[in-house]
C-alpha cells in the first residue's frame, strides 16, 4: 500500500492537527509525540516483513507510526484511549482501507479479539505510565505475535534487558521467559513533542521457547516475584514470606544458592530449577 497523506510524525501536520481539533499533550496519559520521521520509518523497519501480518499498536496517538504501519502490514488495529486523539484519528485516517481504529483502553481491550488468528506482530510507542503490564499481557495473550517492537523509556528497556546487577528484575526474567531481547535504538527528548525529561529506547522482542521449562509455570512466576518483593532483603527472607521457612532452606541447599544472596545475584536458570525444587518440596510434605 502507498504510503498515506497524513504524516503524524510531521511537526507541522501534527501541530496543525491538534490545534483543529482544539487538543494538547496529556500528561496524565504519558502524552509525548514522536516527531521524527526517520525514526519512525526505523522501528516499522526492526519489525521486519508485515505484508503478511496483522498489526496492534496500542496508544497511535496523533499517528505517527499508524500510517507507515498500514503501508506495510496486511491489516492494523490501533488502540486509542483518547477521546480527542481518536478523534483526530479518525478524520485523519479513517479511510484507510486496512486500517481498523479502537476508541479504549489498551489495558482492558480483548487483545485476541483484536489481533485475531494468523501471524501477527505489536509496533508501538507505548504510553509510559503502562508499559510493563501492556507487555506481559502482550506476551501472554497473544502467542500469535512473534515479533515486539516496542518504544518506552530507557530505564525501563535497561531493566528488560538486563541480565544480572541493580537493573535486573522479575519484568527481566518474565519477558526473557518469553521473548529474545534486543535494543534497537535511543532516541534524545527532542524527537518528541513535548519533550519528555528522558531518553526512549526502543526495544525488540521475538517470541521463542525458553530453552529450559519449569515443570509449574504459575508457580515460577509466584518465585520470580516474590524473590525481588523486598530487593535489600536476601532470597530466604522473601521466599520464607511465601513458603514456609524449613521448605525454602531446603530448596535453596539443594539447588546450591546461598540463602544470603539477593534476587539481583541469581540468573533465571537458577530460579527455574529453584522453582522446581521448590515444588517438589512442597509435594513430599
Amino acid at each position: 500500500m502507498e504510503r498515506i497523506a497524513y504524516d503524524g510524525a510531521n511537526r507541522g501536520q501534527l501541530r496543525e492537527a491538534l490545534a483543529a481539533f482544539g487538543l494538547a499533550p496529556n500528561k496524565g496519559l504519558g502524552q509525548n509525540f514522536l516527531c521524527d520521521g526517520n525514526a519512525c520509518d526505523a522501528i516499522v523497519a526492526l519489525a521486519g516483513d508485515l505484508s503478511q501480518k496483522s498489526v496492534l499498536e496500542i496508544g497511535p496517538g496523533a499517528g505517527a507510526l499508524t500510517g507507515r504501519l498500514c503501508a506495510a502490514a496486511r491489516r492494523v488495529t490501533a488502540v486509542e484511549i483518547d477521546d480527542g486523539l481518536y478523534r483526530l484519528l479518525q478524520a485523519r485516517l479513517g479511510k484507510t482501507e486496512n486500517l481498523t481504529l479502537i476508541h479504549g483502553d489498551g489495558l482492558k481491550a480483548d487483545l485476541q479479539a483484536l489481533v485475531g488468528e494468523g501471524p501477527a506482530a505489536v509496533v508501538a510507542n507505548l504510553p509510559y505510565y503502562i508499559t510493563t503490564p501492556l507487555i506481559m499481557r502482550c506476551l501472554r495473550e497473544l502467542p500469535q505475535a512473534d515479533t515486539l517492537v516496542l518504544m518506552m523509556q530507557r530505564e525501563v528497556a535497561n531493566r528488560l534487558t538486563a541480565a544480572s546487577g541493580k537493573e535486573y528484575g522479575s519484568i527481566s526474567i518474565a519477558v526473557t521467559y518469553y521473548a529474545s531481547m534486543e535494543k534497537g535504538m535511543t532516541l534524545p527528548p527532542d524527537c518528541f513533542y513535548p519533550a519528555p525529561k528522558v531518553d526512549s529506547s526502543v526495544v525488540v522482542m521475538r517470541r521463542r521457547p525458553y530453552p529450559i521449562q519449569p515443570r509449574d509455570e504459575e508457580l515460577f512466576f509466584r518465585l520470580i516475584r516474590g524473590a525481588f518483593a523486598m530487593r535489600r532483603k536476601t532470597i530466604l527472607n522473601n521466599l520464607s514470606a511465601l513458603f514456609p521457612k524449613e521448605t525454602a532452606v531446603a530448596a535453596l541447599e539443594a539447588c546450591g544458592i546461598p540463602a544470603n544472596a539477593r534476587g539481583e545475584q541469581i540468573a533465571m536458570d537458577a530460579f527455574i530449577r529453584l522453582s522446581d525444587e521448590l515444588g517438589r518440596q512442597m509435594e513430599n510434605q
